[in-house]
């Protein structure tokens, strides 16, 4: 087989190399899998060498297209920051030199939020003091920049307060696109385009699974994804389908809408302020931490108030004069340009607004479990918060139809089967009949290597 023959001439470049029967095997399925386009659930034991197992046969596709038309990015998703360590410093450098793409390009990809908003910087620095320590940082955030900083937050010397980096971080939200005077500067936008010119890109669950969720905005364009660590896969699922709306998701709205008009009528705060402390009291009645949602009629009373409140305040936003919107400076609008920088911005935050609304309506539901979804309540009372969550059910069907019918993948872990059998995770996590699947044992022969000791009473 034209795969083993790479295989075996690449792993002979390896210090003390030992065959692996496993590791074989893997190579053998993970390449059909790729060339037939078909879903591969793949248990290997410890020991067994798994990334290498998909990682072989990428770069064999990758050998097979040079000269050729390039191919779509292979996504590796871990669970781990250790094993994309791993993989990023240590298993694909190896394995790209014996293989001889020394031009291989492998990116690692970062949710949003770790990029500067260059806009949102501006802004901030408008409206806090200027010898609050606030300004330092942003002072210091401006600095970097200048000195040619990319904007990625884990390339900083200084540590920034969390709460102040989620006031200028990027998102997509507030993004204006094009029409934003620092697009060309955009931290996030140049990272991106770094993407599309990789080989290998190398993500977390977190991130594909939201990007899943966010309609496949987030990555670029790919047919082939190996999920490692895929144990973890439904945690992340679940968390990437679930709707959320804490305390202050309203509140933090206003104080966007106010930063970016003059002015925000002040009976809005009260009405919603009043509104959400009526919530908050319902929510703390209870004694446990965290407990189901069955609401009463007070209950959807309340969040019917809160709705019509959000709704009166859309209908507004609608209704203002762009001219009040101080998107750039302070000073007047001046051209067609900064209005229509102005229209956009006031339709992203009308779209923030809805989907506001739209969240806060799956809790309208008198039944917790309508819609196929569990509703439940998570308080903190040391801090007097609280945050809502609507929970899928079941993951199976939208795993099913969003992606496992969209892309070729292969998901692997030591511990996927359940009695040597992988039925389990495939129906949780709605892979179908016609995916392949193979259970490989570990090359530890744990009976004459292992030790257990166990206390004396």
């Amino acid at each position: 087989m034209e795969i083993l023959d790479k295989y075996f001439e690449i792993l002979k470049q390896l210090n003390r190399y030992e065959r692996r029967e496993a590791q074989e095997q893997m190579v053998a399925k993970v390449s059909k899998s790729f060339a037939e386009r078909e879903t591969l659930v793949i248990e290997a034991g410890t020991g067994s060498g798994k990334s290498f197992g998909y990682l072989i046969p990428a770069l064999f596709e990758k050998i097979r297209h040079t000269g050729g038309n390039k191919p779509k990015p292979l996504v590796i998703s871990t669970a781990t920051i250790a094993l994309q360590e791993q993989l990023l410093e240590k298993d694909i450098p190896f394995l790209a030199k014996a293989a001889g793409l020394e031009d291989l390009e492998v990116k690692l990809v970062k949710g949003r939020g770790n990029y500067l908003c260059i806009q949102k910087l501006t802004e901030l620095e408008r409206q806090i003091k200027p010898n609050s320590s606030e300004m330092l940082h942003l002072n210091y955030l401006k600095g970097e920049l200048g000195r040619g900083w990319d904007g990625d937050l884990a390339n900083l010397e200084l540590s920034i307060p969390n709460e102040l980096w989620k006031e200028v971080r990027s998102d997509s939200e507030d993004c204006l696109g094009r029409r934003c005077r620092f697009y060309d500067q955009n931290p996030y936008r140049k990272a991106r385009e770094d993407l599309d010119q990789a080989d290998i890109l190398v993500a977390n669950h977190a991130l594909y699974l939201q990007d899943l969720s966010a309609s496949q905005s987030l990555l670029p364009p790919h047919d082939r994804v190996v999920f490692d660590e895929a144990h973890q896969l439904k945690h992340w699922a679940l968390s990437a389908f679930t709707i959320r709306i804490g305390k202050f998701a309203t509140q933090k709205l206003l104080q966007k809408i106010h930063r970016r008009l003059q002015p925000l009528p002040e009976h809005f705060h009260h009405l919603i302020a009043d509104s959400e402390a009526a919530i908050f009291e319902w929510l703390f009645r209870s004694e446990n931490s965290v407990f189901r949602l069955y609401p009463d009629e007070l209950f959807l009373y309340l969040i019917q108030k809160h709705i019509q409140v959000l709704q009166d305040l859309e209908q507004w936003l609608a209704g203002m004069d762009v001219k009040q919107l101080s998107l750039i400076r302070p000073d007047l609008i001046e051209s067609d340009l900064d209005l229509d920088k102005a229209r956009v911005q006031r339709e992203k935050l009308k779209q923030q607004l809805q989907g506001l609304i739209a969240r806060w309506e799956f809790f309208l539901e008198e039944d917790p479990f309508a819609k196929h979804r569990v509703n439940w309540v998570e308080v903190d009372r040391e801090r007097l918060y609280y945050e809502l969550k609507s929970t899928p059910l079941n993951i199976a069907e939208m795993m099913g139809t969003q992606l496992w019918q969209q892309k070729t993948a292969v998901l692997t872990s030591a511990t996927l089967a359940v009695n040597h059998k992988l039925e389990f995770v495939r129906k949780d996590l709605g892979i179908g009949e016609e995916a392949a699947d193979l259970v490989l044992p570990s090359p530890f022969r744990y009976e004459d290597q292992c030790v257990l000791y166990l206390p004396s009473m």
